[in-house]
């Protein structure tokens, strides 16, 4: 399975790609019990401290400007093979993290 996850609740949005051979409304109703069963332990027994952490580090590897070119391909050809030609997702989440940690 992959998994990637951005806003609901901390998360914009969570693409999951799975392959079973369960019927997919199946497969479908286990992934979202898992979800709601993990959401709520993150949500309960991560401190605000333990979450800041790990906004801060998911901010700054964001913010990591890319070694080779290589790399920079990389990202962009990820965007292409996953059909999403959403090249401006990085963008967008390091303006989202940012906002979220500023105070108000």
């Amino acid at each position: 399975a992959q998994l990637a996850a951005s806003r609901s609740m901390k998360f914009s949005y969570l693409n999951a790609v799975v392959q079973t051979e369960f019927p997919p409304n199946y497969a479908r109703s286990r992934i979202d019990a898992f979800l709601n069963e993990y959401l709520t332990r993150v949500e309960q027994f991560l401190s605000d401290e333990e979450f800041e952490i790990c906004r801060a580090g998911l901010l700054s590897e964001l913010q990591t400007k890319h070694k080779t070119l290589m790399e920079e391909v990389s990202r962009y050809m990820g965007c292409v093979s996953n059909r999403t030609y959403d090249f401006d997702r990085r963008k967008r989440s390091i303006a989202y993290l940012e906002e979220d940690a500023s105070p108000g």
